[in-house]
């Protein structure tokens, strides 16, 4: 007799104290605290304002409860069909206070909160990245506050013969340059945040699929996402009780060179 079996699959992975094959999660992000930029003159509907998505392998009654965190005000969404959705952080009413999120099992065991906080930064423009996180799930962390960018040139050199002689020592150079090409890196910083920070960026630091949204970087006149690697090798956690206030600073690599060289 002939059978069908349907199985979901996420590239993920879990750490080595939690032993094989431990994760099991409905919701394809940690649970905690997240920032966000807001600026109300800004599209809602651009990287550097949207607050992003998470994904939940639902069943079907199980429930997505958004809590605007000023008013109270509660919106739900039931699960008719059964299957990994796609949901927003925030309910975009809520997108000027922020939302709490909870998954219900079955519509009323909560298994799952998440708080999504906006922030404006009036000052710098801020930095989208987006990540594959340990859940094989797509993950945003805003970066708010300075950024410097960095380009490194290097090129193979020859020695060549004077045009003429004799030759004026001053009329042109014994070494040329060829095959040149650069790199370009950006360093970013998050701005204050919280003390559960430090697990996301370890998530971002082992993801394996990057992706950068700056504002301020045109390519065609157009901003654009491009792919980018963790230039940092290694991270402080740091703690609100020794800090005070805490921000995390990494550098990117972006993942191409400057002159297109692709044939």
């Amino acid at each position: 007799m002939l059978s069908t079996t349907t199985s979901k699959f996420m590239d993920g992975y879990n750490y080595y104290m939690e032993g094989f094959n431990t994760i099991n999660n409905t919701v394809l992000l940690s649970e905690g605290r997240y920032f966000y930029n807001h600026e109300s003159g800004v599209g809602t509907s651009l990287p550097q304002t949207m607050a992003g998505s998470f994904e939940v392998d639902l069943a079907i009654n199980d429930v997505i409860r958004y809590t605007n965190l000023v008013t109270g005000v509660v919106n739900n969404f039931t699960a008719t069909t059964a299957g990994v959705k796609t949901f927003s952080r925030v309910y975009l009413p809520n997108l000027s206070q922020g939302n709490k999120v909870e998954y219900l099992a079955g519509g009323s065991a909560v298994r799952w909160t998440g708080y999504f906080e906006p922030q404006c930064e009036p000052k710098y423009t801020p930095v989208t990245i987006d990540f594959i996180n340990r859940y094989g799930s797509w993950a945003r962390i805003f970066f708010q506050k300075a950024k410097t960018r960095n380009i490194s040139v290097q090129a193979d050199n020859y020695k060549v013969n004077p045009s003429a002689l004799p030759y004026v020592p001053t009329s042109e150079g014994q070494v040329k340059e060829f095959n040149k090409n650069g790199k370009e890196t950006i360093k970013l910083n998050t701005g204050w945040v919280n003390d559960l920070y430090g697990e996301y960026i370890e998530e971002l630091l082992l993801s394996e699929k990057v992706m950068l949204y700056d504002p301020e970087k045109l390519y065609n006149n157009q901003a654009k996402y491009t792919p980018v690697n963790v230039q940092s090798k290694s991270l402080l956690k740091q703690k609100g009780i020794n800090k005070k206030v805490i921000n995390y600073e990494l550098t990117f690599k972006f993942a191409f060179d400057l002159i297109n060289n692709v044939v």
